[in-house]
């Protein structure tokens, strides 16, 4: 029993694990093609203008969700927050919607750092780096996708009123 009014502990239903999961399983699939098969193809000597973009994609992606949850959370009684509500998803959106924002941020940090190295300095950390940022990359791609989801959903409750 845990602290919180002797309520029975929260349980999970595969589908409920499974969309709170499947980003990361996206990650570490994206990483593991990576370090087997991608990293042994040359890098574009134009990576830092793709690291650049991705960067500024990241960062637009943070505030969005930053937003999002801010507008969210200030929504007193209105329709869409009860018709959110009732469709069990208010609590997870925001809560995915805050999880999306961290990598979005953490994404954005790791790839502006990545531009302050030459892939033709060849440094033995070169590929573990890599295989790290693709996984943080398409993690953060799965969490907003998984939110970008549940607002389809939320989208299609609100026009059957």
């Amino acid at each position: 029993m845990n602290s919180e009014g002797d309520l029975p502990p929260r349980q999970s239903s595969r589908s409920k694990a499974w969309e709170e999961s499947w980003p990361y399983c996206f990650g570490i699939a994206c990483a593991l093609v990576y370090a087997t098969v991608v990293r042994r193809v040359s890098l574009s000597p134009n990576l830092k203008d793709a690291f650049g973009a991705i960067a500024s994609i990241a960062g637009i992606f943070a505030a969005f969700f930053l937003t999002s949850a801010s507008i969210l959370v200030t929504l007193r009684d209105s329709w869409f927050k009860r018709r959110a509500v009732e469709a069990g998803v208010y609590l997870a959106l925001v809560g995915y919607l805050l999880t999306a924002m961290g990598w979005s941020l953490a994404s954005a940090v790791v790839t502006v750092s990545g531009v302050f190295f030459e892939p033709t300095w060849h440094l033995w950390w070169y590929p573990y780096a890599l295989t790290a940022w693709v996984f943080i990359v398409a993690t953060t791609l799965g969490t907003s996708i998984r939110v970008l989801r549940i607002f389809a959903v939320l989208m299609r409750l609100a026009s059957q009123y």
